[in-house]
């Protein structure tokens, strides 16, 4: 019987030509999902380290990271609502005006429905509470927890650098896909501009505490809004105002009287229906009509100029004057009531501040 024998490929048994492909499958699988699984969750941790906000280019995040710093302000009148506050309005323009030190919280509508009051919360555990407190809202953002489909890149920023490991894994458990898309729209912020702010040691967030929390709006992309503009249905349509009455009822005190400013519009088509709605539930008036071009010709509609800041400022200390001096006269009356009350009926004293001036108004 002869003897069977088996054909020997040039190149060795079949298996041992396979090895050659395994292996460079195996790098593509490395290179193609190993690699980028580990670079995944990087972004969790940079946006929570301590240099993240003075070299990134998030738009906002620098801006908003001023309602966390826990560097005393003890505000007399505090401002806190969406970006067309932090934008519009300019503090030092109404301290100099009333004699007052007031303050912004910069927040959001994108960053809102994510921490929602966390920055309010922040600066009452480090300050005395203020005497007014005024929640500026745009009038398409007064019910912010039911209009906002998609959370914004700035809110999950701030929630991982501030809020608890617990309110994280809930915000997470309701939003998954939010948070699954998160390192990937902060790999999206790195480029050149970050680069350029690095080198240039740009520090936005100082910048804002400087001006005690108000930033202009200095994205040469949009010029301002032009005359033949028209607000978006989305805007115009009335969606409620149970978010902000909520915080109304939650941080009226009595030593704090907490009001709602409705923020101006631009004098575009569609506005005179906001300007003639009643927003009664609110205690607020209709918002004002102002010139387009004051405005930045973004999709929000909301935005100040840098120019127009001072136009945007003075319509907003034409409304505060009256509520300063119905607060004056609020509190002399609280003073003589309590001078009348005995010791078991006086009220718990506010904390104390670092002054007892009289306002705008006040009996002297």
């Amino acid at each position: 019987m002869g003897t069977l024998q088996t054909e020997t490929s040039p190149h060795g048994t079949a298996d041992e030509g396979q090895t050659p492909s395994r292996k460079r499958f195996a790098k593509y699988l490395f290179l193609v999902f190993i690699i980028p699984l580990l670079f995944y969750p990087l972004p969790f941790f940079i946006a929570t380290s301590a240099s993240y906000e003075h070299w990134s280019t998030s738009q906002w995040g620098p801006m908003l990271e001023y309602a966390y710093d826990p560097a005393p302000k003890n505000a007399d009148v505090l401002i806190f609502g969406d970006s067309s506050a932090f934008i519009g309005i300019n503090p030092k323009i109404l301290n100099a005006k009333f004699g007052i030190h007031s303050v912004v919280l910069p927040d959001t509508i994108g960053s809102i429905p994510v921490t929602r009051d966390t920055p309010l919360k922040t600066y009452l555990a480090h300050n005395a509470p203020p005497r007014l407190l005024v929640l500026y809202f745009s009038a398409w953002n007064l019910d912010f927890d039911h209009i906002a489909k998609v959370r914004q890149f700035e809110g999950e920023e701030m929630m991982l650098r501030h809020e608890s490991w617990s309110e994280i894994v809930h915000f997470t458990a309701h939003h998954p896909l939010e948070m699954l898309r998160f390192p990937f729209r902060l790999y999206s912020t790195f480029g050149p501009k970050m680069i350029v702010a690095a080198l240039h040691h740009v520090n936005r967030e100082q910048t804002t505490a400087n001006s005690l929390g108000h930033a202009d709006f200095n994205d040469m992309i949009f010029g301002p809004l032009t005359a033949n503009c028209s607000l978006p249905s989305s805007l115009l349509a009335e969606t409620g105002t149970r978010s902000v009455q909520d915080l109304v009822r939650q941080y009226t005190t009595p030593q704090v009287r907490v009001v709602v400013y409705i923020a101006p519009v631009p004098d575009c088509g569609g506005s005179h229906a906001l300007e003639t709605r009643s927003y009664a539930g609110l205690h607020a008036t209709p918002p004002e009509v102002l010139p387009a071009r004051d405005f930045v010709g973004d999709h929000y509609y909301a935005h100040s100029t840098p120019t127009a800041v001072p136009v945007i400022t003075a319509a907003f200390a034409s409304w505060l004057a009256p509520e300063l001096v119905a607060h004056a006269s609020s509190a002399a009356q609280s003073g003589l009531s309590q001078d009348g009350a005995g010791p078991e009926q006086s009220p718990r004293a506010a904390p104390e501040r670092r002054d007892d001036r009289a306002w705008p108004g006040a009996a002297r």
